[in-house]
């Protein structure tokens, strides 16, 4: 028998990456006990979780009447934010030689074949979280929010007795703001929430490489408070204004300049951070482009062969509207600008059912090369 496997995610890409080796480990087991016995093979494996497309070929396998090998496939284009495509692993071995299951099948080899977007594609895509404050604008709230509840903090403890807000800030330089952050309790207790906070967002597998980026990015963030703070103080105090016009003045230009600001330095993290292989899914996810989806047909023949058509859509519309016009079979939604336009993301992928791989292999590759062969007709899972 032949079997298409779905499950929820593309596990062996996640396995070729350090610390996760033992990622591929349930779906050889399940193959190992449960499928091979039954003399089945996995042909097919889908995934979603990622929201991209990418196909793996096994390129070790034994082939008969020029028909295709096993496949594993990831084709989560159909989720929110599109996911990169540039950092995904071109060769795989599964399961992964530094796997240290002690039952584990025999290797195999895959190699990628197709990925939506491509490679180039996906790397120029990363350019476009310069715009993460204009297409979050909650975020770029936050942030501004954050910077104008620091220069309060830091006002705080440079305020003497009878001494009102705007008279505090207009005589407080860079340094009395620094200054001021140090010295209040509760901004020490706040920024060490946001150096911790920001290790934890840094997606690095060494200790040290985390901290180190983590913590020179909290630096980094509070540099920017006190920029933001200062020169909001000097620009009120150059126009002149006092009282409520300057607290209101300084707060509105530390709440969006401090928050463009803090974002503006966020997106710079993310774009550098992914040159290094850090942060890819929250560079991604920042952006929140919708284009790149994809989904897939699949057709079986009357000979048990598979085909798979993976479909994309760039770009997807908007706004739609019920269509009043169609006819019987026709979709009920039509977009308002635009028409969508589906195409193939590659030629269709033909995938030979486990009949049509010649049993006359087995005696020409030997009982050794069987067993590996079986492995890897089925080392994946995932399914969108």
């Amino acid at each position: 028998d032949s079997i298409i496997l779905c499950t929820a995610k593309p596990s062996w890409a996640e396995a070729a990456e350090e610390g996760h080796h033992e990622a591929y480990a349930n779906l050889d087991y399940l193959e190992r006990r449960l499928v091979r016995p039954t003399k089945a093979e996995i042909r097919l494996t889908l995934t979603g979780d990622q929201h991209h497309y990418a196909r793996y070929a096994r390129v070790d396998e034994p082939r008969a009447d020029g028909r295709g090998p096993a496949q594993k496939i990831t084709a989560g284009g159909g989720g929110a934010f599109l996911a990169a495509t540039h950092h995904l692993p071109v060769d795989l071995t599964l399961p992964p030689p530094k796997s240290r299951d002690a039952g584990k099948s025999d290797a195999t080899r895959w190699r990628l074949e197709c990925r939506y977007p491509s490679d180039k594609e996906s790397r120029q895509q990363r350019k476009h979280v310069v715009r993460l404050p204009f297409d979050n604008a909650g975020m770029w709230a936050f942030v501004g929010g954050v910077h104008v509840a620091y220069a309060w903090m830091a006002q705080a403890s440079h305020r003497k007795a009878a001494e009102r807000f705007p008279q505090v800030v207009a005589r407080l330089s860079y340094e009395d703001f620094a200054r001021g952050l140090a010295r209040s309790p509760l901004a020490v207790l706040f920024s060490a929430g946001l150096a911790r906070g920001l290790v934890g967002f840094t997606k690095a597998e060494s200790r040290n490489v985390k901290w180190g980026l983590g913590l020179g990015h909290a630096g980094v963030q509070l540099g920017a408070v006190v920029a933001s703070a200062g020169t909001a103080a000097k620009v009120c105090s150059r126009l002149g204004l006092s009282g409520a016009r300057f607290s209101g003045g300084f707060v509105a230009l530390v709440g969006v300049g401090g928050g463009l600001l803090g974002c503006g330095l966020m997106s710079g993290y993310l774009y550098v951070a992914d040159f290094f292989k850090l942060n890819a899914n929250e560079l991604f996810s920042a952006q929140r482009n919708r284009g790149w989806k994809n989904f897939m047909r699949l057709h079986i023949a009357d000979d048990g062969s598979l085909t798979i058509y993976p479909v994309g859509l760039k770009t997807t519309p908007r706004k739609w509207r019920l269509a009043h016009d169609g006819k019987r079979m026709d979709p009920w939604f039509e977009p308002e600008k635009g028409k969508v336009e589906p195409r193939l993301i590659e030629p269709p992928i033909v995938v030979a059912p486990t009949q049509l791989l010649g049993s006359d292999v087995t005696a020409a590759a030997g009982a050794g090369a069987v067993a590996a062969a079986s492995a890897a007709a089925g080392h994946d899972g995932a399914g969108q």
